[in-house]
This record gives C-alpha cells, sequence and structure tokens, in this order.
C-alpha cells in the first residue's frame, strides 16, 4: 500500500499555472536542501491511518501539512489559498493508486523568523489499484 501522497501534491501543484507563477518549483518534501527565496511551498506527512479488509491494506487516510512560507501576510494567503483551490476535493489517478478523497481540515497561521507562515492542513483518502 502506498505511505504516501507527496507525488500526488507535486504532480497537481507543479502543474497549477496560478502556484507556477507564485513559487516557481519550488515545492519541496519534508525541507529544503538550501536557503531559498520566498515564497516556496513546504509539505509533509503528519499522519497514517490505514483500514484494513480479509486481504490486507484496503484504504488509508493521510494527514498531510501543506506550509506556505511568504514575506508577506498577503502574499502567503493569496497562495494558500491556491493550494486549496488546486488540492481541497480533487480526486486523482496513478499507476498504483488512486485519490479518493482529499478535504481541507484547517488552516492556521504563523509568523515565524519574519517569515508569514499558512499551514494548510489535509486529509487524503487513498486506495490501491
Amino acid at each position: 500500500m502506498k505511505i504516501s501522497v507527496s507525488q500526488h501534491i507535486y504532480t497537481t501543484l507543479s502543474s497549477d499555472a496560478g502556484i507556477v507563477k507564485a513559487v516557481g518549483k519550488k515545492l519541496y518534501p519534508i525541507a529544503t536542501k538550501n536557503e531559498v527565496k520566498f515564497p516556496f511551498i513546504v509539505y509533509e506527512k503528519e499522519n497514517y491511518s490505514p483500514t484494513y479488509d480479509k486481504s490486507g491494506v484496503a484504504s488509508a487516510d493521510i494527514d498531510e501539512s501543506i506550509y506556505v512560507l511568504a514575506e508577506t501576510y498577503s502574499e502567503a494567503e493569496q497562495i494558500a489559498e491556491m493550494v486549496v483551490k488546486a488540492l481541497d476535493r480533487k480526486k486523482a489517478s496513478y499507476e498504483d493508486y488512486e485519490v479518493c478523497n482529499a478535504i481541507v481540515t484547517d488552516i492556521p497561521e504563523d509568523y515565524v523568523n519574519q517569515t508569514f507562515v499558512q499551514q494548510v492542513r489535509m486529509r487524503f483518502t487513498i486506495k490501491e489499484k
């Protein structure tokens, strides 16, 4: 069973014209390797909850946090809105799994080290093909 939706997040966000215009290709799983100019997006898995049937894992709920980091509050908020529009309630199919459901569960915000942060929390439900 697939344990991550990072492929789905990257594929979806990197093909959205508004997000690409705002952050370019600055989409990173877990962390950036080097210092990166604002704005950019970092995403990470928070939780994995499988559901089992007689044959094994039938589906899984995966909680992800997608962090939008920017120099200004309004820029972080605008990009977070684009992230929500691109991913919320969107289904997708890949070679070995399907995204059956995707919902926003929360969007807290913060200001850390002179950086505005919008955290889009989502739950993705996936199943193996």
